[in-house]
């Protein structure tokens, strides 16, 4: 994979400023998640081929339909890295957290 849960983790902390002035960080997860998916299709197979299997086939499961196989990978590949980008962001919230004394 392009990007596994420990790049977007130091990816999203390399970037917190971005996220703690932004008043709708979801929005801005989506467009980091979106700018992660590749776009060549030698890449996005290969991507998609390392992809962990519960993210597989999510297109068929959600009705979405799209033009091509590499249309339908690459949605997949956007549902893997919006899941990650988000579960990774709010692990960083809880860690940025203060601790009570």
């Amino acid at each position: 994979m392009r990007m596994n849960y420990t790049d977007i983790k130091q990816e999203l902390q390399a970037n917190w400023e971005q996220f703690a002035s932004n008043q709708y960080p979801e929005d801005l997860l989506n467009e980091f998640a979106d700018s992660a998916c590749p776009v060549y299709y030698s890449e996005i197979v290969k991507d998609w081929q390392e992809m962990p299997n519960e993210f597989t086939d999510v297109w068929c499961e959600e009705g979405h339909t799209g033009n091509t196989i590499y249309s339908l990978m690459t949605y997949d590949l956007y549902n893997y890295y919006h899941h990650q980008y988000h579960r990774a962001y709010n692990e960083l919230c809880e860690e940025m957290e203060p601790q009570d004394a």
